[in-house]
């Protein structure tokens, strides 16, 4: 038993990191790199543009929101030359795939044919965003996060939410355009809080005690003292908003374009967004309003920009599997193949 879940674990986490294999350079790694390289040797921290004469003279503010990220990626490219940039891009998105397994390792060792699934679907969504860029960071703080405000709600003596103010500081300094997802997070499981305990049809609400609201309100507010510490300050807190605004970055960066259902990524959202509505619809259990809203808000979020598809991906990798049901015997001409496999696999771990 104890060598097949060692290879369950090992199929998952190498096809998830396969996008890794996918990777490319982007087209403003190097920029990264010079960041860092410039942050590393002078020991301070550019608060104007200095790579630009006009920037230069005319003093333009400028929010390095990823500097510590950007130091990170300029050592991988100082220690390991050209393949700094994949060695990056491999670490974090097997971290990933390690996280996201252990998450949901009970179902995976009981159901490895829909272990293959979700490590297939990560590697599709994943692949797209394998660049060596700061934003994996954010990937993984925000799954983090997510490890946090669960753990919360299932168990009200945890006191792991008390990491969130490192987690904030983290993020601020990582990948400062995200960081308010992590108070957001906190936030969406509050906000469900005030419902009372009753099931509404299809939806249930869990009746959390004080104590554990008490700690909700705690994390947000430790999230947000966290996100002020940086070098820009309170600036911070206001960055990921203001992004929304700039109309010309919007514009000109494709990473903030709504996702094209024409396109080959467009597609994979399509199916994979068809795949969890499904699950949740044929599921005959009550489905947690937490749960519920995380789906609605990142889908809404992802379809008007593609650069969320992965934290709907991994959000939904939560909660969708308390959904599954125990059909497969319906099933059985689609999995006898698979079924007869898995027969001779357990039976052969087991000698």
């Amino acid at each position: 038993m104890k060598k097949r879940k060692i290879i369950i674990f090992i199929i998952f986490t190498v096809i998830f990191s396969i996008g890794s294999f996918l990777f490319s350079y982007g087209n403003d790694y190097y920029w990264h790199v010079k960041i860092g390289e410039y942050i590393f040797k002078s020991k301070t921290i550019p608060y104007i543009d200095i790579f630009s004469w006009y920037g230069s003279v005319n003093k333009l503010r400028w929010i390095s929101h990823e500097w510590l990220s950007e130091v990170i990626i300029f050592l991988f490219s100082n220690i390991f030359g050209q393949n700094g940039a994949f060695i990056y891009v491999f670490i974090m998105i097997l971290i990933l795939g390690f996280l996201i397994f252990i998450i949901n390792k009970g179902f995976f060792y009981k159901n490895s044919f829909y272990a293959v699934v979700w490590a297939i679907f990560g590697l599709l969504i994943i692949s797209a965003k394998a660049l060596p860029r700061p934003h994996l960071f954010s990937y993984l703080l925000f799954t983090i996060t997510l490890i946090l405000a669960y753990d919360l709600y299932k168990n009200k003596d945890s006191n792991k939410i008390y990491l969130s103010l490192l987690i904030s500081i983290l993020w601020s300094n990582l990948h400062g355009g995200s960081n308010n997802l992590s108070y957001i997070i906190y936030g969406i499981f509050l906000f469900c809080s005030i419902f009372p305990n009753k099931n509404y049809k299809k939806i249930t609400n869990k009746n959390i005690s004080p104590i554990q609201r008490k700690k909700y309100i705690i994390a947000i507010i430790l999230s947000l003292i966290g996100i002020c510490i940086n070098p820009h300050g309170l600036i911070m807190l206001l960055y990921p908003y203001q992004n929304m605004t700039y109309t010309d970055m919007i514009r000109c960066i494709s990473e903030w374009h709504p996702i094209s259902i024409f396109k080959i990524d467009g597609i994979f959202y399509l199916i994979f967004i068809g795949y969890i509505t499904l699950k949740l619809i044929k599921t005959k259990k009550k489905i947690s309003l937490v749960d519920l809203i995380l789906f609605v808000s990142f889908t809404i979020i992802s379809r008007k920009s593609r650069k969320f598809v992965p934290y709907l991906y991994i959000s939904s990798s939560f909660y969708i599997f308390n959904y599954f049901n125990k059909e497969r015997k319906k099933y059985k001409y689609l999995y006898t193949t698979y079924h007869y496999t898995s027969y001779i696999w357990n039976n052969n771990c087991k000698l």
